[in-house]
This record gives C-alpha cells, sequence and structure tokens, in this order.
C-alpha cells in the first residue's frame, strides 16, 4: 500500500536569495516535486506545518491544506501552491467514486467507504494584509488564481477554511493508515514521560478558547485588522512602550520578519511612531501614538456584546474565580520560557 510522505530535499535552492528549498511529496498516484519561494517559512517551519496540517485532517477529521509554494512579495502578497486534506467523510456524494478509482477497480464495495483523505491541488492568490487584500479584489488578476484569501502564517489552521471539499478538482485518495508513519512520533518524543493528562486537558481547554475569542475578536476588529497588530498596541498599553522590534519579536515569540510586517502595518496606519535608541544609534524603538491608544480601546469596546453575551450565559462569578489563577498560570508560563 502506498504510504504518505512530504519532505525537505535541500535546505537551499542554489543563485536565489532568501530560504528557497526544494521539496517532494508522494500520496498514493501522486508523486511531485515543489520549490518554495522565497519562503517565508523556514524548513523547519514549513515541516511543523505540514505535521499540523496532518494531525488536524487524519486525528481531527477536519479539511487543512499542506502549503508547498508560497511566491510572496515583501509585502505578503502574491500566490500559494497547496494541497487540500479533506477527510472521507467531508467529501459528499463524490467520495464513493473517486475513493474506487483511486484505491483500484479490483477491491471490493466496503473498502470504498472506508475512512480516508483526499488531497486535492490548488492555487490560491493571497495576502497577509487585510488591506493589502482588499486592494487584491478590486484588482484585475493576473492570473485566473480566483479571488485572494488571507494568510496569516503564525496560525495557518484560519486557512484551512478556505479549502474546497467538493473535490472538484484533481485529487488523490489515501486511506487512513497510509498516514501512520508519517504521524508516528520519532523514537525520542516515544521514550519521554506521557504528558500530564491534567495538564494537557488545561492546555487543550485554553487553546480552543483562545482560537473562539481570536475568531470572535478579529470579526469586530475596526477597520479590518488583525489581532497580531491589535496584540503590540495592548502590549504597549499593559506594559509601556518604547521597546525595539527584536525585543518585541521575543516577547510574542515569532520571528523578526513576522513583527517587522506587524509593526509596517501599524505604522503605516499611524498606530506607533519609530524612534531613535538613544543608547544605540543603529537601533530603533516602537512608540504608541494617541491614534493607537485609540484604535485599542475602540477595539476592546466593539468586543462588549460578545462579551455581554458571554456573561449572560455563564454563572455569576466564573470571571472572578478564574481570572487569578489564568494570571498565575501565565506568569509561570512567562518565567520558564526564559529559561
Amino acid at each position: 500500500m502506498a504510504a504518505f510522505s512530504i519532505q525537505i530535499l535541500d535546505e537551499a535552492v542554489r543563485d536565489t536569495e532568501g530560504p528557497s528549498f526544494w521539496g517532494w511529496i508522494e500520496a498514493g498516484s501522486l508523486s511531485e516535486r515543489f520549490r518554495g519561494e522565497p519562503g517565508p517559512l523556514t524548513a523547519a517551519q514549513l515541516r511543523a506545518h505540514w505535521q499540523r496540517a496532518v494531525r488536524h485532517a487524519v486525528l481531527g477529521r477536519e479539511a487543512a491544506c499542506l502549503f508547498t509554494t508560497l511566491s510572496l512579495d515583501a509585502r505578503g502578497c502574491g500566490d500559494i501552491r497547496a494541497y487540500g486534506l479533506i477527510p472521507s467523510e467531508l467529501a459528499g456524494q463524490t467520495c464513493n467514486q473517486a475513493g474506487q478509482d483511486q484505491i483500484g477497480q479490483g477491491q471490493s464495495e466496503r473498502n470504498t467507504h472506508r475512512r480516508g483523505i483526499f488531497l486535492t491541488a490548488f492555487d490560491r492568490r493571497v495576502a497577509r494584509d487585510p488591506l493589502d487584500l482588499a486592494a487584491m479584489l478590486y484588482a484585475p488578476p493576473e492570473r485566473m488564481l480566483g479571488p485572494p484569501y488571507l494568510l496569516d502564517l503564525d496560525r495557518p489552521e484560519g486557512f484551512y477554511r478556505y479549502t474546497d471539499t467538493s473535490l472538484s478538482g484533481a485529487h488523490w485518495f489515501l486511506p487512513d493508515t497510509a498516514f501512520e508513519a508519517f504521524l508516528t512520533p520519532l523514537p525520542a518524543e516515544t521514550a519521554q514521560a506521557p504528558a500530564d493528562p491534567t495538564w494537557f486537558g488545561v492546555f487543550n481547554e485554553v487553546g480552543i478558547i483562545a482560537q473562539l475569542a481570536r475568531a470572535a475578536f478579529e470579526a469586530r476588529m475596526p477597520q479590518g485588522l488583525a489581532l497580531p497588530q491589535f496584540s503590540v498596541l495592548n502590549h504597549f498599553v499593559r506594559l509601556g512602550d518604547g521597546r525595539s522590534p527584536l525585543d518585541l519579536a521575543r516577547a510574542f515569540q515569532v520571528p523578526k520578519t513576522t513583527m517587522t510586517h506587524t509593526l509596517a502595518v501599524l505604522e503605516e496606519k499611524g498606530f506607533v511612531a519609530m524612534g531613535p535608541n538613544p543608547q544605540d544609534g543603529r537601533s530603533k524603538l516602537v512608540f504608541i501614538t494617541p491614534d493607537g491608544r485609540a484604535f485599542r480601546e475602540a477595539a476592546i469596546a466593539a468586543l462588549a456584546p460578545d462579551i455581554a453575551r458571554l456573561a449572560r450565559l455563564a454563572s455569576d462569578d466564573i470571571a472572578e474565580r478564574l481570572l487569578p489563577d489564568l494570571r498565575r498560570l501565565r506568569a509561570l508560563m512567562d518565567a520558564d520560557r526564559d529559561r
């Protein structure tokens, strides 16, 4: 039986600028070499995304997608090539026939109903900034790639909702068992003691709450900005400004290029201003502006209806009981990450 595999063949491509690389994907009858350029993701980040997407589809039974080629300019606009990972139970009425075509004519009807994953190749125009996305919506496309979509490489699962589960394009089918080797932990990981189920439960619940809260927040966000921009402004109000871009990248645990892009959006909006570092003439410090403070307050106010609705649904004292413990947990994790 054919197994699924995807890997980076080379860490870099000759005669290119930036972290470009070659890779190879094999899935049943699908076998394709691809090139990631200019590579806003490193090879390690791309591998982590593949693991996350496959687990999302095979174990979580939700549509996901594998980014392979990312061709983006300095602002994060361009196009991507990806493979949709579509669990068979989400593929509609086309699943049985497609599964029969890919599994083989000699197998039983029962086998065409077994759970598996369809892979559908697609191209999409993308932008990493909502303002650029709005401009692209009204610009004539260079190629027939359909409407552009927002691409957040810090949260690739947000892009999974764009995966077309109708199997309208070319597709390949693999049973769930074909992904076993790809999802098997490394020997070093299996030798470790299992995670404490209670603490894993805490991490799991907090993660789900964070996803739900982010979706609600971004739906209410004024002026079409995304949560990363708000988070920087909120950080300045809570802890003070006058930080360098590198310090902010470390505080948010994101690549410096990602923080540079976030700050560029905020500076263009007039929400932050750059000033010289008095202790180092070569670097700059970032300061929140009055407009930035006003935007932060407007964003919080816009969330008020959602918070009020949640307060009506929950018990009266749940927030008061949870907040002190959550603050202690956050402080412990903040201290632990700096060790």
